[in-house]
């Protein structure tokens, strides 16, 4: 199953790598370029982005071990690699990209196991179980934001996997990926927070519901610190 979503999908990513521009809506990327060639750098990157750390060290990670999609001809590398004095490394933006249609490829093979769990195994469920995860790589902000020089799909990863611990209830799991989301992307702990929260009558009781809100406000008191130390 993983190599045919991988054939499915493997040349919406190359798609990506020769024709996504960042500056067309997805100026963060200035940030996170930054933070991937120095992902230990406190400093680096925009102080909003503070805690955004996990795609660009993942894609630090890819670029030291020279893994990634790449391509010598692409709209970026031969009209818009430089901006505002600053010449960007294109080899940075095919990381990002790569981490991300990583990270949305899994993302597709938990949604697979999720939906098993959720379905009666029956032909027509088949169909759905395998063709609903295909939807990730369809939606409007795929091309756009996803697969692009941003932290999406590893975003969107972290929310499959955190939904599939809160169908099996493991909760310590649940409280590791949790902690890790932190440093992701703000939001995905307020996300998980209405979900546990509309579960209550399940038995989604306050030790499910208390650690996203305080993950979440652990997330926003960092970027507060690390605005105004910027100012």
């Amino acid at each position: 199953m993983v190599l045919v979503y991988f054939l499915l999908t493997i040349g919406q990513a190359s798609y990506a790598i020769k024709f996504n521009i960042p500056w067309f809506g997805t100026n963060d990327f200035s940030s996170y370029y930054l933070m991937a060639q120095n992902p230990f750098d406190n400093s680096a990157g925009n102080p909003w982005h503070a805690n955004r750390v996990l795609t660009p060290f993942l894609a630090w990670v890819l670029l030291k071990l020279n893994l990634f999609l790449r391509t010598d001809n692409s709209a970026f590398i031969e009209s818009y690699s430089s901006i505002e004095n600053t010449v960007y490394d294109a080899h940075v933006l095919f990381s990002l990209i790569t981490i991300n249609y990583i990270a949305l490829l899994i993302s597709s093979l938990v949604l697979i196991y999720i939906l098993k769990e959720v379905f009666v195994d029956n032909f027509t469920n088949r169909i759905l179980i395998y063709s609903v995860p295909l939807l990730l790589f369809l939606t409007p902000a795929t091309n756009f934001s996803i697969l692009a020089g941003m932290t999406e799909g590893v975003s969107v990863l972290i929310i499959c996997i955190l939904l599939l611990l809160i169908k099996k209830r493991n909760y310590k799991i649940f409280l590791l990926v949790l902690i890790l989301s932190i440093f992701q992307r703000e939001l995905i702990p307020l996300f998980i927070f209405f979900v546990v929260f509309n579960m209550r009558k399940d038995g989604f009781g306050p030790k499910w519901i208390f650690p996203p809100v305080l993950a979440f406000l652990i997330s926003i008191i960092n970027i507060y610190i690390r605005d105004n130390s910027a100012a």
